[in-house]
């Protein structure tokens, strides 16, 4: 497959450097997400590519396999020049939610275009349901309200409301149909809302989607999604015990040339993957069971986090015990309203104590409350250039964190306000951070305990220089 040619890509000024964005968890980093800068560098012909990357926790609700770190230097060793980290609470809320931090951090940072991948070749009609979601006509709304009334999913309530609105012909409503039925599509379709809803001038840069599907676990193929190599990562985990075996063989021990591992992963990237395997540094979602068990026991309101509905919270209250593991316990809560998914990110949310008031004041504020960088290429010039005009707090230093929170607001309040957006809080950003941070400390407490030695801390990490 190849990129989309139809596409105009004429950059605003010739005198502006093109710098080309992605928005990503890189879970692990892999060689469809390589293809995917490359081609969308050549395309754009972009300077500079810059990665909002999800940090230690993402989207699907649970930890990501390896941490922020190992992600982020496997990306700036696979194209990546610059990364920055999107916060916890929209890396693990909704595509809406995680799509629109991504895009507004790579706004911030000074991007000129943004790559994404799409598994339709109808761009023209993504384009036109994006525009459409972004308006959200009445029409729309009662029609979405009456499906989920209907006892239909928010995604599936969304399909059908799109139909009823924009399915003007049976051909339409199928076109309609395979483009939400494209997880990747239908991140594009929330970057371009994005866009649309922030006035941006940001140039989008869609890429046909290589090799195997978003969430196929199938191991074969040249381009395995993220899902497979972590289906990899598990099957080796469980074939061996790390207890017994020699920690540099643990992973890729036998006949490396057949392991979706090492045909999936850069060559570049691939061995810093390997180190952080072999030390079992890494987390499965049946790590998250202790930490998990305790907050729901100890939980009265559960209707105060985010993502948890009142008839998840009474599901969740009404279980005789916790299960022992993660499906367990997704099997125990599924019903035929709420997706595994929309589950998964409830929990989280009540493990890492991420509430709805915050949910709510974010989306009332309508931009982020700061952005972290977590590392660069050694020939990239100074990050000072790329964060000079950003409207929110950019922290570089961990330890100068809150200081840096401390300083934009008092700067801020200095400022006359031409702004219509509602400010947030310095209190309020700092507690946000604060929980940031717990999340960060949990998720290092997890690794520690499990490979057995103090090999994350948040703090001692220094900003990566590739």
């Amino acid at each position: 497959m190849h990129a989309n040619e139809n596409q105009e890509l004429k950059n605003p000024s010739s005198a502006t450097p093109v710098i080309l964005g992605v928005v990503a968890e890189f879970n692990p980093f892999h060689k469809g997400h390589a293809y995917l800068i490359r081609e969308a560098r050549i395309r754009s012909q972009a300077q500079t590519v810059i990665a909002a990357m999800s940090g230690n926790y993402v989207q699907r609700g649970l930890p990501a396999i390896v941490d922020k770190y190992t992600r982020a230097k496997m990306a700036l060793l696979g194209g990546v020049d610059l990364v920055a980290e999107i916060p916890v609470l929209f890396a693990t809320a909704s595509a809406e939610y995680f799509a629109d931090a991504g895009v507004q951090i790579l706004k911030e940072l000074g991007c000129t275009h943004i790559a994404f991948g799409v598994e339709t070749e109808d761009t023209k009609l993504l384009q036109e349901l994006a525009a459409f979601l972004a308006k959200e006509p009445g029409n729309y709304q009662l029609a979405l309200k009456e499906c989920l009334k209907n006892g239909h999913s928010y995604p599936s309530a969304r399909e059908k409301a799109l139909i009823i609105c924009m399915g003007r012909t049976p051909e339409e409503e199928g076109r309609i149909r395979d483009i939400l039925n494209g997880s990747n599509n239908i991140l594009a379709i929330e970057y371009l809302k994005a866009i649309e809803k922030h006035h941006y001038d940001l140039i989008p840069v869609m890429i046909q989607r290589q090799g195997n599907a978003f969430n196929d676990a199938d191991a074969d193929g040249d381009y395995l999604s993220a899902t497979a190599l972590r289906a990899a990562i598990c099957r080796q985990t469980r074939s061996e015990d790390p207890a017994q075996a020699d920690t540099h063989t643990f992973f890729g021990n036998s006949s490396q040339e057949d392991l979706p591992l090492v045909k999936n992963i850069p060559s570049l990237s691939y061995p810093v993957l390997m180190e952080t395997l072999n030390k079992a540094s890494f987390i499965l979602p049946d790590d998250l069971m202790g930490a998990l068990t305790y907050a729901l026991s100890k939980e009265q309101d559960l209707t105060r986090y985010f993502d948890v509905s009142e008839d998840l919270a009474n599901r969740i209250q009404k279980l005789p015990m916790i299960p022992r593991t993660y499906d367990a316990l997704l099997d125990a809560l599924e019903c035929p309203n709420l997706a595994r998914s929309r589950i998964s990110r409830a929990l989280l949310h009540i493990l890492l104590d991420i509430r709805v008031a915050d949910a709510e004041s974010m989306q009332e504020a309508g931009y982020l409350p700061y952005i972290r960088l977590l590392g660069k290429k050694k020939d990239l010039e100074d990050v000072g250039s790329y964060i000079k005009h950003a409207q929110v707090p950019v922290i570089t230093r961990l330890a100068e964190a809150e200081q840096t929170i401390c300083n934009f607001c008092d700067s801020a309040e200095d400022q006359p306000n031409t702004d219509t957006k509602k400010p947030l809080a310095k209190d309020f950003i700092l507690s946000l951070y604060e929980r940031e941070t717990f999340a960060n400390r949990l998720y290092a407490q997890i690794i520690n305990q499990k490979a057995g030695t103090d090999v994350l801390n948040d703090f001692r990490k220094p900003f990566l220089s590739i």
